[in-house]
């Protein structure tokens, strides 16, 4: 993984790593995370789009490993 500046960037990088070894319970703890910090983001730098592209590919994701998630 590569060194990233922002938290909604290691939150990602986490919830890849989650998602790969089979976490659920914890995947779903990094994606609330993962929303929780793009809002934040999106209200005080203007990187909307980015984020939205960063929190859809993440859910894609987490769907893909936890076809049974509620998410």
């Amino acid at each position: 993984m590569s060194e990233h500046r922002r938290l909604s960037d290691k939150l990602v990088d986490a919830h890849t790593i989650a998602c790969t070894e089979g976490k659920a319970d914890v995947a779903e703890l990094l994606l609330r995370a993962l929303e929780g910090e793009l809002t934040e983001l999106g209200k005080f730098d203007g990187e909307h789009r980015r984020s939205m592209e960063m929190q859809e590919e993440a859910f894609v994701r987490h769907r893909k490993a936890f076809p049974e998630s509620h998410l």
